[in-house]
């Protein structure tokens, strides 16, 4: 990572009785005439951030619980500043966050519904739940933790996973670099995907540690596996084989084929396209003819549209809507 993590125990704490606060306006996080009651955040305090706040300082909260509501975000100022979310301390996102480095040990409760945007590192040793967007350089899954992503996780250098790591159908991991799938602590390191996981560089499955699932990996250089590759995943690399094998699994399909979220990302966006995720119906304003891809570039469907268009007969998984000369990513579940 860009900077060590240790740099996080250096971060501040606020001690004072719990106070429920919600912001009044957009400004410093720690000026009290930004909050009612009049006052400044303190660790324990149940926050709500329904306005743009600047983080001045480094954040330690072991107690109570910060909301970012879908109109506010919470996000450093100039100066690299660090969160780290201790105890039985809560972070629920619907906005936009962004800090440096965050940390979030066990037993705490991290939620995005909204946007992490731009972090340097996240190191999480929780249940993390992703159902929004995260950016990030680096990302740590440690033993401890469990990360769910139900939404788009981008890394832009490498990860390491060391706990349990859920893909969702719905979901899309995309890395840009390297991935490791390797616990050198004491537990296995489990990777479940059932959508799509884009390793642009390298990936390692380590001994004892598992990738399973049945999910598309693509793989942009070299796989290695000295683990298990289970279930009725397929795994797309260059050659169609992985440079050390370890033990595969029978319903594992080993073939190439570069990742389609290279399509995906190309993203124009569609005006008002609702449900998505959804289960068979799609609203939007905009009319005309439209082509749904699929993962591998192909279309799946095709038609006119006057702002309904109807899916319910393609599988679960993620799809790209094009509509004229604009593109959306949508998701059936």
């Amino acid at each position: 990572m860009k900077k060590a993590l240790l740099l996080i125990l250096l971060l501040g704490s606020h001690v004072n009785a719990q106070t429920t606060r919600v912001s009044t306006a957009d400004g410093d996080f720690l000026n009290p005439l930004n909050w009612s009651p009049i006052g400044i955040p303190a660790n324990g305090d149940n926050v709500t951030v329904n306005h743009n706040m600047t983080l001045s300082t480094d954040i330690y909260y072991t107690s109570g619980t910060i909301t970012i509501s879908a109109s506010g975000s919470l996000m450093e100022d100039a100066t690299d500043r660090n969160f780290w979310v201790d105890g039985t301390g809560k972070i629920v996102n619907h906005g936009v966050f962004k800090t440096h480095l965050f940390l979030a040990s066990p037993n705490t409760t991290v939620h995005n519904f909204g946007t992490f945007a731009s972090l340097d590192s996240v190191w999480t040793q929780t249940h993390l739940i992703n159902l929004g967007q995260i950016e990030v350089f680096d990302l740590l899954n440690d033993e401890t933790a469990k990360f769910t992503n139900e939404g788009t996780l981008t890394v832009l250098n490498d990860m390491n996973n060391q706990g349990l790591l859920i893909n969702k159908a719905w979901g899309s991991i995309d890395l840009t670099n390297d991935f490791s799938n390797c616990n050198i602590q004491n537990l296995d390191a489990v990777v479940e995907n059932e959508g799509i996981f884009c390793v642009g560089n390298n990936l390692s499955n380590c001994m004892g540690d598992t990738l399973r699932g049945s999910g598309h990996y693509y793989i942009g250089n070299a796989g290695s596996n000295l683990g298990v590759l289970a279930g009725s995943a397929t795994f797309h690399t260059p050659s169609g084989s992985f440079a050390i094998s370890g033990n595969i699994g029978a319903n594992v399909t080993l073939t190439t084929g570069a990742c389609a979220l290279t399509v995906l990302n190309e993203s124009q966006g569609v005006d008002e396209v609702y449900p998505n995720p959804t289960k068979g119906l799609i609203n939007t304003s905009a009319v005309g003819t439209f082509k749904i891809y699929g993962l591998n570039g192909s279309i799946v469907l095709e038609g006119n549209t006057e702002g309904v268009i109807d899916i319910t007969h393609l599988e679960e998984g993620v799809y790209l809507l094009e509509i004229n000369d604009l593109r959306e990513r949508i998701v059936k579940f």
